[in-house]
């Protein structure tokens, strides 16, 4: 019976972190430090936010490139309600990230990207 516990438990584990991973697709968070993963080219990135003073809410990323995976990185930043914030990574071109603010919700998405096209004025 133990072992039957034992794998079920294991099991149901799994599929918990199986829904919350996603590659390139939307995440959304709707409570405090209830966290998410999501993995976009080759960056993997877990992200969770905390309450903040002034009714922000401070999201905090921890992300990593397959070349250095030995090497975490993290960002930090403060969104008040309504907030959207899009940027990429240094170092992982090809990805841009999008964090929206609605309430309680922080949306994450991740878009694949392709090289900029030259502007007239930089030839």
């Amino acid at each position: 019976m133990k072992a039957l516990l034992a794998s079920l438990s294991a099991f149901l584990v799994a599929g918990m972190v199986a829904t919350t991973d996603v590659h390139a697709q939307d995440v959304t968070l709707a409570a405090p430090f209830l966290g998410a993963t999501s993995h976009a080219n080759d960056v993997a990135l877990s992200v969770y936010y905390l309450p903040a003073d002034a009714g922000a809410l401070e999201v905090v990323v921890t992300y990593v490139g397959d070349a250095e995976a030995n090497q975490p990185r993290r960002t930090v930043m403060r969104l008040a309600d309504g907030d959207r914030v899009r940027f990429g990574l240094p170092g992982h071109p090809g990805t841009l990230y999008e964090f929206t603010r609605n309430g309680a919700t922080v949306k994450l998405s991740a878009e694949t990207v392709g090289p900029r096209a030259p502007k007239s004025s930089d030839s």
